[in-house]
């Protein structure tokens, strides 16, 4: 581990030095040595500056997975230049208005991914070998990259602006809890397309780790016997890779030796005793968003004692939750989350506000609902724009989509709010069921939990839950498909549970 000279990239240089010919990357074509790697870095550096690339200036990374896009991102740290990683994948308008918004004018990619730049293109792997003299490493306190806005149910992300020393932070900020250093190697099943896959790997490099690139592997078979023999201790996953590794997993742990990391509390407490009991002992989670970094962070002796928590800050970092007003909560009380006195930036790039209120000096909120108990730890009740209003009561989802997530035939469930004429909105819970089962089973399983005032007041029951690409629920496509269910003859009447 190391922060030697300031920026997020000198680690390289560092662990170049100290350990040559020790794995950097890990492909299926090659092995780069950590020289091998701070060569290509350096090389392409100035490559990138001959081609017109100049330190200060923001400049778009069309964003793969593989050795030489990774040698590309430290490339454009070692110059300086605030760095905007896009996906080829993603609608060309997108990345068009997000470059615009980092004013970023040049986009730097593979050349066969000319086509979905936005702006000027150059292709990195077209450069011609550079002699040009690089400029002086960038100061801490330079942008080192723009973030997207997390937990965007719809438009277009926002920007935040990140130096490298927030960067190298945000980095290190689990190490206190998950100790990563030169022997680990880390497996990248989430795409470095990903915040959450790019910011694992960033962790794996600045440690002196090693980074492991598979080809897509179609079954958790082929997925386990691939990290088994590349010798991994570690991996990002999501709920969704979770719950296909307990499909496949018998009585024993299928990777005992491995620490999974998981991003999202997701998991329900039984599942997350399964993945302990039958896939790793070694569970992590890491509550987080893109422009804040880690908030919080679960080891397994935290998740054995407190199974639904997330976990407690990183140190000097401190978590409460306060009301509508802003004003600080007992221990234990629900409210809206607060994080102060982390590596958080000034706000969103062109908000007048600083950010819609996300940010003020010295804190953050990430637009969640929850508590803090009395030893710190931090527990989720939902995203605030996800709470229902039933007649001026106020459901948390989160209580509904736990409770029935405890029911056998369930396997997951969604809870979103539509418009009622009468109640203004109301709860309606998506359940995914593994057995045939009434809706209005669960709605009744519900209120006997949580009594009727917290208990949906419909239940729809569906074969699959929408998500996205990182397995999250897409709340958006639920509600629309509650809408449509709703909407159906004999769907969702009054049976399934409404007033």
């Amino acid at each position: 581990m190391t922060e030697d000279g300031g920026w997020c990239g000198a680690s390289v240089a560092a662990h170049a030095a100290r350990r040559p010919a020790a794995p950097a990357i890990l492909t299926a074509d090659e092995e780069v040595g950590w020289a091998t790697f701070h060569a290509r870095v350096e090389a392409m550096a100035a490559a990138l500056h001959g081609g017109g690339v100049c330190p200060g200036a923001p400049a778009a990374l069309l964003m793969r997975d593989g050795a030489v896009h990774l040698v590309a991102t430290f490339a454009l740290h070692r110059l300086g230049v605030p760095l905007l990683v896009l996906d080829p994948d993603d609608p060309a308008a997108l990345n068009v208005v997000l470059a615009a918004r980092a004013a970023a004018e040049l986009t730097i990619g593979a050349a066969a991914d000319a086509a979905a730049a936005p702006g000027h293109f150059l292709a990195f792997d077209e450069c011609p070998a550079g002699d040009a003299a690089l400029p002086p490493p960038p100061a801490p306190e330079a942008i080192c990259l723009f973030a997207r806005s997390s937990g965007t149910t719809g438009g277009i992300p926002k920007l935040a602006a990140i130096s490298h020393r927030q960067q190298i932070a945000r980095t290190l900020a689990a190490q206190h809890a998950m100790p990563l250093g030169t022997g680990d190697r880390y497996f990248a099943l989430v795409s470095n397309g990903f915040s959450y896959g790019r910011n694992s790997t960033y962790r794996a490099l600045v440690t002196g780790g090693a980074v492991i690139f598979q080809p897509p592997l179609r079954s958790v078979a082929g997925l386990v016997a691939a990290m088994r023999a590349g010798g991994t201790t570690w991996t990002a996953v999501t709920p969704h890779h979770l719950r296909r590794l307990l499909e496949a997993a018998g009585t024993e742990p299928l990777l005992p030796d491995v620490r999974l990391l998981c991003s999202t509390a997701a998991l329900t407490p039984d599942e997350r005793r399964s993945v302990m009991r039958r896939v790793s002992p070694q569970l992590f989670v890491m509550y987080g968003t893109n422009e804040s970094g880690i908030l919080a962070f679960a080891a397994p002796p935290d998740i054995r004692r407190h199974p639904g928590t997330v976990g407690r800050p990183p140190p000097g970092m401190r978590a409460f939750a306060v009301d509508d007003d802003g004003r600080p909560l007992p221990a234990g009380e629900v409210g809206r989350l607060r994080f102060a006195d982390g590596p958080f930036p000034a706000g969103y790039l062109g908000a007048t506000d600083g950010g819609s209120s996300r940010f003020a000096p010295g804190w953050f909120e990430p637009g969640d609902i929850g508590l803090v108990d009395a030893d710190g730890y931090v527990f989720l009740k939902g995203r605030i724009d996800d709470v229902v209003n039933v007649g001026g009561r106020k459901i948390l989802p989160a209580d509904i989509e736990v409770c029935l997530r405890t029911h056998p035939a369930v396997v997951d469930a969604v809870v979103v709010a539509l418009r009622d004429r009468r109640l203004g909105e109301r709860a309606v819970a998506v359940a995914q069921a593994r057995a045939a089962i009434a809706p209005a089973t669960l709605v009744a399983f519900c209120r006997a939990r949580l009594g009727p005032g917290r208990a949906p007041q419909a239940v729809l029951v569906v074969d699959a839950i929408p998500v996205t690409a990182l397995g999250k629920p897409d709340r958006r496509a639920v509600a629309a498909l509650a809408v449509a269910r709703l909407a159906a003859p004999g769907d969702g009447a009054p049976g399934d549970g409404a007033p």
